[in-house]
């Protein structure tokens, strides 16, 4: 045990810098066991599932008419989307991208000072994201690839012509691919604002390659991962946009809300891969760092391990054990996906076997994969919750000197803040009810989407037992992984 600590000491020395999601620590004590939050959402899970059970009336084979935006029937509110609107949005879209990529290069080399690193991880990763279940997919209209391109086809690049046939098969690996690689630098790499300026340019000059080969509409539906990843969080929101059909202008329409979920996307299996990623993800970079999760390896893993390696010298020891523990957490991100993928199909089999259905498993788990949206978007909000309102708090001053470089434009005091805490009680509060709050609507939208898929309403009640247990898991193991985390953060703004 002493050998694994020091270790574990020479670990800590060695490995490099990752993102950090939370600031400075104080314990805080949860004024009741935690197996008493776990047991009171559950239940509440339960008495929810039986009400919407009784009173949603079961709309045997319908659908909803069709509107010219290509969803199901509005509120009875929808427009055009001004021009000076699109142009403004985009605008200004453009410009944070390129200000992203230039403070980047030539900014400070410190992200707590370079405002890069806010725009992208802060106000474009969780900011954006979390209007976007409010005011609806503006990715889609302001999106500063697509502005990209645009700039490239007036400039003589044909970028509509597809010079190679999409392969059907890969569906949206490729945005996966870039969903992977995101959170792999957000986890595994060190936070540098130099490095996330050539991602950015890197994935930029992808978005340009895939649509030159592919043909831009191709690439920005399947290849393009922001686009997607904001277009699942939109199906929450209560507005949604879309071309009219000669594609002139952006219209929008009011619809009821989480109704985007639920209307049949009718898209590839792949889909499936990146819905159940949004919520492992989240749930990995809540858990890769704590103790648990380390004892697993210094504790179990490390104990199997060690006697293949042999009769080998301290050094050769000391590097053998920190390349197996980058192995372990590089690892356990994708482990932890194949975990939850296998864990939903076979929820999804267990309720078509009880439902007694000779619909494939594949279809049926394909078509409940949004009912997971909401449960993957609370999680997000609850995990980084806190450090959103840390970094907001340093924005001003970012603002004011965007480069590091000593600026002052704003003209903002020089006397150093003192930032009051953050009243945990009412956070900790506040993110399990927003669990309970994103379980419970994903269970009633699952129940409603199992009202399409079956034809009696035994047929839907019995397959969303299933998913009822499964979502209670959810829960607990949401609870639980938040309990680890739970602390007194600081603010941690400007050095």
């Amino acid at each position: 045990m002493k050998r694994s600590i020091v270790y574990f000491s020479i670990l800590a020395c060695l490995l490099p810098e990752t993102a950090q999601a939370h600031s400075f620590e104080v314990a805080y004590v949860l004024p009741i066991p935690i197996w008493i939050y776990m047991y009171a959402c559950m239940a509440m899970l339960v008495v929810s599932f039986a009400a919407i059970g009784y009173f949603f009336a079961t709309p045997v084979a319908v659908s909803l008419p069709a509107t010219s935006l290509g969803g199901t029937a509005s509120m009875g509110y929808s427009g055009a989307v001004a021009p000076s609107a699109i142009f403004m949005l985009r605008s200004g879209a453009a410009g944070l991208l390129i200000l992203t990529i230039i403070a980047g290069l030539i900014g400070s080399k410190d992200p707590i000072v370079n405002i890069n690193m806010t725009l992208f991880w802060v106000l474009f990763l969780l900011a954006f994201a979390y209007l976007t279940a409010i005011v609806g997919d503006l990715f889609a209209i302001t999106s500063p690839w697509e502005t990209l391109l645009d700039v490239c086809e007036k400039c003589g690049l044909n970028l509509s012509k597809a010079r190679l046939s999409y392969p059907e098969p890969l569906g949206y690996l490729p945005a996966l691919v870039w969903y992977i690689g995101l959170i792999w630098i957000e986890l595994f790499t060190e936070q540098s604002p130099f490095i996330l300026a050539n991602a950015l340019l890197v994935y930029s000059a992808i978005v340009l390659t895939g649509a030159w080969l592919f043909g831009r509409a191709t690439w920005l539906r399947y290849g393009e991962f922001f686009g997607l990843f904001f277009r699942l969080i939109g199906s929450m929101a209560p507005v949604a946009y879309a071309r009219t059909p000669d594609q002139s202008e952006w219209q929008w329409r009011l619809r009821p809300p989480f109704s985007g979920i639920v209307e049949d996307p009718k898209e590839h299996r792949t889909l499936l891969l990146f819905v159940l990623f949004m919520l492992s993800s989240t749930i990995y970079d809540g858990l890769h760092d704590t103790q648990i999760w380390l004892d697993i390896y210094w504790k179990h893993l490390l104990q199997l391990i060690e006697p293949l390696w042999g009769a080998v010298d301290p050094k050769t020891r000391s590097t053998l054990i920190i390349t197996w523990h980058t192995v372990y957490q590089r690892s356990g991100l994708i482990l932890l996906l194949a975990l939850y993928v296998g864990i939903y199909l076979s929820v999804i089999a267990a309720a078509k076997k009880i439902a007694g259905v000779k619909i494939p498993v594949g279809r049926l788990a394909l078509r409940f994969a949004y009912s997971l949206i909401p449960i993957a978007f609370v999680y997000n909000i609850t995990h980084y919750f806190t450090f959103l309102v840390t970094q907001m708090r340093a924005l001003p001053s970012l603002i004011s000197d965007p480069f590091g470089f000593g600026w002052n434009l704003l003209h903002l005091s020089r006397a150093p803040e003192q930032m009051p805490l953050l009243d945990m009680a009412l956070i900790w509060h506040t993110e399990v009810a927003l669990i309970l709050i994103g379980h419970l609507v994903s269970v009633c939208v699952a129940h409603r989407i199992s009202l399409r898929v079956f034809q009696s309403r035994r047929q839907a009640l019995l397959t969303q037992v299933p998913m009822l247990i499964l979502m209670m898991v959810y829960t607990s193991v949401g609870l639980w992984i938040l309990s680890l985390h739970l602390s007194q953060r600081l603010a941690d703004v400007g050095g």
